[in-house]
């Protein structure tokens, strides 16, 4: 089986996790080409398949790439094999009917292949257990697998293997039917895990763990091995609730520093909005070299994109967010920093700005310098904040401490420094104003 799988319209930063779940659910002798655009990040090293990269000239213009595409589909598929072209951009299923003629060639949506069970989290019985620890268990048995996922008729050993609360053989609310299914829809419901489900397989979804499911297993520590002690057993079995606080008192103890950086963001009205502020910036980029449209339509697009992109709106409570505070968030951010350029000179998105002109690029390192301006706020509001707070400082911007957001923020301070906005103070260390 050949795939073309169309990761242009993925969400910023996502391209690893997407790709990572289009091998699990394909087989180890597919054929897996992969359209991207120039500036997302393919590792290859780590997935395998047949890079295409779209020109930049093409990936600014749909009618441009839908014909890039059709010519891609003629060069790959064959007269009899059959192909799969994947993707989350909707327009594509018609170029796939159009271009279908003695060719077997078939559109699935990318958004698709993730099997929801939030659904099934609705039917859980909180009297055995309380929603987030159950949760806690399925992070431990998808994090405990060695490839990083697991198939869901796997789940039940694993977190039998943990405690005995999840015996079938006792009765109750786990011998009933769908009982797995509804475990799983629960960790999905807190936005730990995604499942797949593999073509011909559909009772075996796979479960992966998300960026926030990482994050959850760092706090809880890995799961015990190879059973529980009866002491864990009982506070995280048999006692949910005693469990729950033991669980929320280390986070707490851990997210103070960055809950303090937030809410000083916040007192400013600078933000943060983790979970969009990245892939807002990374469609402004992309939309302002399409030099098609002013400042603030610049904006508003980008937020139309992000809000419209299938795995950004799959976040828990993303429709809630309050999208007119994030694109007044984005202005303000853009007024800022002038980093929107119109024939090289800078163009800003505020009220201030009166004239007609059309945005026709950034600024180099504009995500950076965007960026900044949130770590210039913390300072001008007073906060202390020196190189040890470099994981707050991440779990504060971006909601995660990973390496790769702990190597941003050092890129960000770094840029402050070197642009002198901001210097460090001899004695202490700490960042001050230049």
């Amino acid at each position: 089986m050949r795939w073309i799988v169309d990761i242009t319209r993925a969400a910023f930063d996502s391209e690893l996790d997407t790709l990572k779940r289009v091998q699990s659910a394909t087989l180890p002798t597919d054929d897996i080409h992969v359209v991207h655009r120039q500036e997302q990040t393919v590792p290859d090293a780590e997935v395998h398949f047949t890079s295409h990269e779209v020109p930049a000239d093409v990936a600014r213009d749909e009618e441009s790439f839908l014909s890039w595409t059709s010519d891609l589909i003629h060069q790959i598929s064959g007269p009899t094999e059959s192909l799969i072209l994947t993707s989350y951009w909707s327009p594509l299923e018609a170029l796939v009917s159009r271009v279908n003629s003695g060719r077997v060639v078939e559109y699935r949506k990318l958004g698709a292949l993730l099997q929801s069970k939030a659904a099934a989290a609705k039917d859980w019985d909180s009297n055995f257990m309380t929603k987030q620890v159950a949760a806690d268990y399925v992070v431990w048995a998808v994090g405990a697998s060695p490839s990083g996922k697991l198939h869901i008729t796997s789940l039940r050993g694993k977190v039998q293997a943990l405690s005995e609360a999840f015996n079938k053989e006792q009765g109750g609310f786990p011998g009933r039917q769908g009982f797995i299914s509804r475990l799983a829809g629960v960790a999905q419901e807190q936005g730990f895990i995604d499942s797949w489900k593999r073509p011909g397989h559909p009772d075996d979804d796979i479960l992966v763990l998300t960026p926030l499911g990482r994050t959850r297993l760092r706090l809880i520590g890995p799961t015990p091995t190879p059973t529980p002690t009866e002491a864990r057993k009982a506070s995280l079995a048999l006692k949910p609730a005693v469990a729950e606080q033991v669980i929320l008192t280390v986070a707490d103890q851990q997210k103070t520093r960055s809950q303090d950086f937030i809410t000083a963001l916040r007192n400013q009205r600078m933000g943060p909005f983790q979970q969009v502020r990245l892939a807002i910036i990374r469609e402004i980029g992309t939309i302002a070299c399409e030099a098609k449209y002013g400042p603030v339509e610049v904006i508003d697009r980008a937020l139309r994109r992000v809000r419209e992109s299938e795995p950004a709106s799959s976040l828990k409570d993303f429709a809630n967010l309050p999208w007119p505070r994030i694109r007044a968030f984005m202005r303000k951010l853009l007024s800022m920093s002038p980093v929107l350029l119109s024939h090289d000179e800078p163009i800003t998105g505020g009220w201030g700005e009166t004239s007609d002109r059309v945005v026709t690029g950034v600024a180099p390192k504009f995500d950076v310098v965007l960026d900044g301006e949130l770590v210039v706020a913390l300072v001008r509001q007073g906060l202390n904040i020196s190189q040890d707070d470099e994981p707050d400082l991440a779990g504060a911007l971006y909601n995660s401490r990973d390496e790769e957001y702990l190597r941003l923020v050092d890129h960000v301070v770094r840029h402050l420094l070197a642009s002198k906005i901001l210097r460090e103070e001899p004695s202490t260390q700490k960042l001050i104003l230049h």
